[in-house]
């Protein structure tokens, strides 16, 4: 797999798919998930639309380098993501981002517009007023013993998702088994979880600086989250201007296949809706 080494000496790893000379759109994953969590039947459609799309390792998990000892903070995710499309000559991108990615998605924005063409937030927020229970925070994820086997780290990973469950989609714990055992695989680091979470810390992102953001935006959240709140997309839609705002019914914090055709549509006219802006603006 490629990677690329940014200024402060990160190694992101990362993989694209789709014509070299289509339109990018960069998918950016959440807390502790790798690049696979992005699923091809999810992706695909993207690049069957006429995107080039680049996943990639956020540092500190799968491939992508490790941080023992260390701390770090979101707009670190930021920068890291901003290198790997200035070393790739993609900007501007479309960038697609869930839960943790898209927070780190906001921050590109904010420190990186150029960076930015499109943004569709997934079940994410600019605010630590938004994120419920303890499930996900760092004391708790750090006090999670060290699975000692593949099959103890697939179980694990299966239980730790259930929290993410919808109340009206199947949750599908065939695929998350089968995704335990691929990240235990590539690289089990339960440490680098625990590190990327206090990196939010209690995450407030600037409202103001959101406020000036003049892409399209996308934003997506399910009214039964058991992780964020709907409010905190409902608070990102008052803060960017333009934005189209969406809560689904039943879904919780994750992406339920049955509703992918659906995503991908709305990515893709979001998408699309900045060449239409950017023709605006030139006539």
């Amino acid at each position: 797999m490629p990677e690329v080494r940014t200024p402060a000496g990160a190694v992101i790893h990362y993989d694209v798919h789709g014509p070299d000379d289509a339109e990018p759109l960069v998918l950016i994953e959440g807390l502790g998930a790798h690049l696979l969590g992005w699923r091809e039947g999810f992706w695909a459609p993207l690049a069957d639309a006429g995107f080039r799309v680049v996943r990639f390792d956020n540092r500190d998990v799968g491939l992508s380098q490790k941080y023992p000892g260390q701390t770090y903070g979101l707009s670190d995710l930021a920068h890291d993501t901003h290198h790997l499309v200035e070393a790739l000559d993609l900007g501007p991108v479309h960038v697609v981002g869930q839960s943790m990615g898209g927070m780190v998605a906001q921050a590109l924005a904010i420190h990186h517009r150029h960076d930015v063409r499109s943004l569709a937030l997934f079940y994410t927020a600019a605010s630590a007023r938004h994120l419920v229970g303890d499930d996900r925070d760092a004391s708790s994820l750090g006090a999670i013993p060290r699975a000692t086997t593949r099959e103890e780290a697939v179980a694990r990973h299966v239980e730790q998702e259930r929290v993410c469950a919808s109340a009206t989609y199947v949750f599908d714990a065939e695929w998350r088994a089968t995704l335990g055992g691929l990240m235990w695989d590539r690289c089990y680091d339960p440490g680098g979880v625990v590190r990327q979470r206090e990196a939010l810390g209690d995450v407030g992102l600037d409202l103001d600086a959101l406020s000036t953001v003049d892409v399209p935006t996308l934003l997506v959240h399910g009214d039964a989250d058991g992780l964020i709140s709907p409010d905190g997309s409902r608070e990102l839609h008052r803060t960017i201007p333009g934005s189209e705002l969406w809560i689904v019914d039943g879904m919780g914090h994750e992406l339920p296949q049955e509703l992918w055709p659906r995503f991908t549509d709305r990515i893709v006219a979001n998408a699309r809706s900045a060449g239409r802006r950017e023709a605006t603006r030139v006539g």
